[in-house]
């Protein structure tokens, strides 16, 4: 599994890695996920992302908003 090999990689780096499921998109998930931290929380990956197989330009105003919003709402959800 590409996550426990990710995991494993930054543990031999010295890293602790703490997997959670849940949205970044809900901030109920994100403030449950803080909750349930044994330590101070030093470092996110976000990869979220809702992918629109097309260029920018031929995207409609409501792709790019459902492509964008997830991304967004996350990143102010982590801040």
């Amino acid at each position: 599994m590409a996550e426990s090999k990710f995991s494993a990689e930054l543990g031999a780096m010295g890293c602790s890695v703490i997997t959670v499921k849940g949205s970044v998109n809900n901030l109920e998930d994100v403030e449950d996920a803080i909750k349930k931290a044994p330590c101070p929380i030093r470092g996110v990956f976000h990869f979220f992302m809702v992918q629109m197989d097309s260029p920018l330009l031929d995207m409609t105003w409501k792709d790019w908003e459902d492509a964008s919003e997830p991304k967004l709402n996350g990143a102010w959800n982590l801040h």
